[in-house]
């Protein structure tokens, strides 16, 4: 497997598809992206801004500008520092907790006020790639402001997680994989800019904590979404979402270094390799959203959650995302590993994407 040939394959789709894609979705006026849009990528539904979204996109602008030898220009600069604006502007509340989306103009929502702690990862995410950089220490200092703010609020139990509720007494699996994507590019930006190094101690301390957390959850080499403690037959207790888990391993990847990663890339290399099998769609190909652990339609006892109707109403679905992030998971176990069996997954995936999901789009 020439990485070139795929690396240039990447960069082309970058250039040619997915920035043009992109570029008439960004409000120059008030700053940020559009994000509600229908299938055909041309209309869009809604001016509403998701921070999870908002956030993701400050991110991605940023990485864009970092990447070797990509031609950027004045505007994308013009649109990081609007985004960065609109997002410490408007985002916060007064207690430090992020709202979960904004009108247009930033106006605040009654009704999206505090609903989902990922929103303020996300935005965490957002701050602390632009304080990365442009070498920004205060912006990296108020990211981190936040960051202790959500420690604080998940020990105590007093968050949302909209649009994933987590039932009570079920330990949500989404929890620590956040956090540890979080925790991780902090600490990644901590030691470039040199900061305190009592922030560095914080966050090396979390970070294996949130990987203990998570390799906890390991149940036949498959990560457990939503853990019973009661350890009851339920369909919230059975279902497994493959996407999900492997996103969390190229997470686990980043986190770990050099000598614990020589430690557990087997075991995260079994997390990928169940998880594609037991998602995978046979007779159509590509990853099913949810599926029992069993595998197939997810079964078990009800408990009258409101997660149960998307487990049960859209396990057949076929998202975008598990797929992207599934195309960078097993490329990187490939590169990191230099191991060829590694790469039959990636191949997999990529001829699927290929013929459905890139058709789809660019087409």
């Amino acid at each position: 497997m020439d990485i070139s040939t795929i690396r240039d394959k990447y960069y082309n789709d970058l250039i040619n598809n997915f920035i043009p894609y992109w570029n008439d979705k960004i409000d120059n006026d008030y700053g940020g992206v559009f994000t509600c849009i229908d299938n055909e990528g041309k209309k869009i539904l809604s001016t509403k801004k998701y921070i999870w979204s908002q956030g993701r996109f400050l991110w991605i602008l940023c990485k864009l500008k970092e990447l070797q030898h990509f031609k950027y220009d004045q505007e994308l600069d013009e649109n990081i520092h609007k985004t960065y604006k609109f997002l410490r502007e408007n985002a916060l509340l007064k207690n430090l907790h992020v709202v979960s989306a904004l009108k247009q103009d930033g106006t605040k929502i009654e009704s999206e006020l505090d609903n989902s702690i990922f929103a303020d990862c996300f935005y965490i995410l957002g701050v602390n790639a632009y304080a990365h950089l442009y070498k920004d220490e205060e912006a990296f200092s108020h990211a981190m402001l936040v960051y202790k703010k959500v420690r604080e609020r998940i020990q105590l139990g007093d968050f949302k997680s909209e649009p994933y509720p987590i039932p009570n007494d079920y330990v949500s699996h989404s929890i620590p994989m956040i956090l540890l994507n979080v925790s991780t590019e902090l600490n990644e930006n901590y030691k470039s800019l040199n900061s305190e190094d009592t922030e560095s101690t914080l966050l090396e301390k979390d970070i294996n904590d949130y990987l203990s957390q998570l390799f906890e959850l390991l149940q036949d080499d498959l990560i457990v979404e939503l853990k019973n403690p009661k350890e009851e037959e339920t369909l919230l207790s059975r279902h497994r979402n493959p996407g999900h888990a492997i996103e969390c391993a190229w997470f686990m990847i980043h986190a770990l270094n050099r000598g614990q990663l020589d430690e557990y890339l087997d075991q995260i290399d079994k997390i990928v390799e169940k998880s594609i099998l037991l998602g995978w769609d046979n007779e159509y190909g590509g990853l099913l959203r949810f599926v029992d652990f069993e595998g197939g339609k997810p079964k078990g006892n009800l408990v009258n959650e409101r997660m149960e109707e998307q487990i049960l109403g859209t396990w057949k679905t076929k998202l975008w995302w598990p797929h992207s992030e599934s195309l960078y998971t097993t490329l990187l176990m490939y590169i990191t590993s230099n191991d060829d069996k590694r790469k039959k997954y990636y191949r997999l995936i990529e001829e699927w994407c290929d013929r459905e999901i890139r058709w789809y789009c660019f087409h």
